[in-house]
């Protein structure tokens, strides 16, 4: 599979999770006191970003790790 059906590919993998979640969480709108996962992965979107070549919509600006070791301390 080419690098751009990659990204395509991954793109549709966030929207079908978005579909289940009902949609993105922003920062603007979380807090410590809610029920986040002991470890993962997150994605930042930037406004004024968008996809141009996999698609339309806002395009992944950050890719983190969150606590991925299962002792790990940190916290979101």
């Amino acid at each position: 599979m080419s690098r751009l059906k990659d990204i395509i590919v991954f793109y549709e993998f966030l929207a079908n999770l978005e579909r289940r979640l009902d949609g993105k969480s922003t920062l603007e709108n979380c807090n410590g006191k809610m029920s986040w996962p002991k470890r993962g992965v997150y994605f930042f979107f930037e406004p004024g970003e968008e996809r141009n070549q996999t698609g339309i919509g806002p395009r992944v600006v950050r890719v983190g790790t969150h606590a991925l070791k299962e002792h790990s301390r940190s916290s979101l």
